[in-house]
């Protein structure tokens, strides 16, 4: 299994692009990760439930915060560990995604491994940010009543994806076999990791991959 200090995140000088239907703008650019996605309700998700047949996210959030404390109801703002801009809303059912460069960077190699084993990177300078979640990258309500996620799930294949936002302040490749391989463009990319019964596989992409949905849940 994968392991990396969950610290990675980063500004946007990644390639354009994307082949999400039910978005435009997705691509990587100049901080700005999703514009003008339409976001899903996932309150009434189920294991058996299509992605894709989720009802629209229609309320106007401010999703900004990353969690601290759920029981607690603490959150913390992600303009307290990335300049800005920081903008994460939702308005007419539509994601604006807007992120700056993080405040501090940790090297790839040293946080990295796979089954304990080291990976290989392929510029050994270069570094990375993300947020603490150990599943996916999530973004939260001030009152962490709701939360906005990013993944895919195919119920036919029983095969779950997730993925993280992640920053480079560099292009990078990070590989290990066949269980990861991961060309990160300078600046932010999703990381993903597709789990199966059998295996967890991790890839990286600079726009919104095909069959991923950005999903608000209640709490």
């Amino acid at each position: 299994m994968l392991a990396f200090s969950l610290f990675f995140t980063s500004c946007g000088n990644g390639s354009t692009g994307g082949n999400n239907p039910d978005g435009a703008g997705d691509g990587i650019t100049g901080g700005v990760i999703a514009q003008g996605i339409q976001v899903k309700n996932g309150t009434n998700l189920t294991t058996t439930t299509s992605l894709a047949s989720l009802p629209n996210y229609t309320d106007t959030r401010d999703f900004g915060y990353m969690l601290v404390d759920y029981d607690q109801g603490i959150s913390d703002s992600y303009t307290n560990h990335i300049n800005e801009p920081v903008i994460v809303k939702i308005n007419n059912g539509k994601l604006t995604l807007n992120l700056g460069i993080p405040k501090s960077l940790e090297l790839l190699k040293d946080s990295w491994t796979v089954d304990g084993n080291p990976v290989t990177i392929t510029d050994s300078n270069a570094k990375f940010w993300t947020d603490d979640n150990e599943y996916d990258a999530s973004f939260y309500t001030s009152d962490v009543e709701y939360s906005l996620h990013c993944y895919s799930y195919d119920v036919n294949k029983g095969i779950f994806a997730l993925s993280h936002l992640i920053y480079v302040d560099r292009d990078v490749t990070m590989t290990y076999g066949t269980t990861l391989n991961c060309p990160f463009k300078k600046g932010w990319n999703y990381f993903i990791t597709y789990i199966d019964a059998a295996t967890e596989t991790y890839t990286s992409s600079t726009s919104l991959p095909s069959g991923f949905y950005w999903i608000v849940m209640n709490g």
